[in-house]
């Protein structure tokens, strides 16, 4: 069923009222529901071949046609042209787009709302990756730089306990007084390997850990030095549950292994103020 949309408030209080009568305006309406169902190409014209054939298409009196198509084309409503090779005449409505079905409007209405709403969320999505990329690449680079000193320090210890078995370095022959391992104790020795080693194997098995035997290595002297109080495996279980409920951090770009030191120096400041 073909139909043609009407505004109702331009049509109660738009300008129309002003500029015509109840009966032309009734007329005018009756026009374009004429050229709704023409079938005309493009659509929203009549062709007619005189006033009268037209009143006689529209069942009104040519009397009322002729008021109505003055005031019409008097106030842009609609344009009148001659054919003159075909002896009639074509009348069209102006912006006949306004009297479209109104599900052309509400489709083109719902196509500016689409492409809206994908305007914003790609906008958003744009927006919200190079927010993700900045805080990516700062905190990348944040964490090797942590990495990066602590493997240093790690390096460093290790050469300052190589040289301390040298005659020559200060202070060699108090090594026994100020070593805070004692050398003639095999137990306790013994007992930091089978440490580390469990610390590692744990490490090993946890699904997704960047496992590296040398730097994890490094890492546990390094905490077991800095952090004498502090009981590694058992810190260290609970970083691992952590762990497999957040995978993401396992990732190389989260820096598993400078987290699991920070670990330890939270565990550790924890400890300090609730000593305090």
């Amino acid at each position: 069923m073909a139909y043609f949309a009407i505004h109702v408030e331009k049509w109660l209080y738009g300008t129309t009222r002003m500029e015509m009568e109840l009966d032309e305006i009734a007329c005018f309406t009756y026009i374009l529901a004429r050229a709704t169902v023409t079938g005309a190409d493009p659509p929203g014209l009549i062709y007619y071949f005189s006033e009268e054939h037209l009143a006689s298409q529209l069942q009104v009196s040519l009397e009322l046609l002729q008021r109505t198509l003055e005031k019409c084309k008097k106030f842009k409503k609609i344009k009148i042209k001659t054919l003159k090779r075909e002896n009639k005449y074509v009348l069209s409505a102006v912006n006949w787009e306004k009297y479209q079905h109104v599900d052309m409007h509400q489709k083109a209405y719902r196509q500016r709302q689409k492409k809206k709403k994908e305007a914003q969320e790609k906008q958003y999505l744009e927006g919200t990756k190079k927010h993700n990329q900045n805080i990516t690449v700062r905190s990348i680079g944040e964490d090797r730089k942590k990495e990066e000193k602590i493997i240093e320090d790690i390096k460093g210890e290790e050469i300052k306990a190589d040289n301390s078995g040298d005659p020559n370095t200060p202070n060699s022959n108090n090594l026994e007084t100020s070593s805070p391992l004692p050398s003639n104790s095999e137990s306790f020795i013994e007992g930091k390997n089978n440490l580390l080693q469990e610390y590692l194997s744990r490490l090993r098995d946890c699904p997704g850990y960047p496992f590296d035997e040398y730097m994890d290595s490094s890492l546990f002297h390094h905490i077991d030095g800095e952090y004498p109080n502090i009981n590694i495996l058992e810190q260290l279980d609970k970083k691992i549950a952590w762990w497999k409920e957040h995978s993401d951090a396992l990732k190389p770009s989260a820096s598993p292994r400078s987290k699991l030191y920070e670990w330890f120096e939270q565990e550790h400041e924890f400890q300090n103020r609730r000593d305090t």
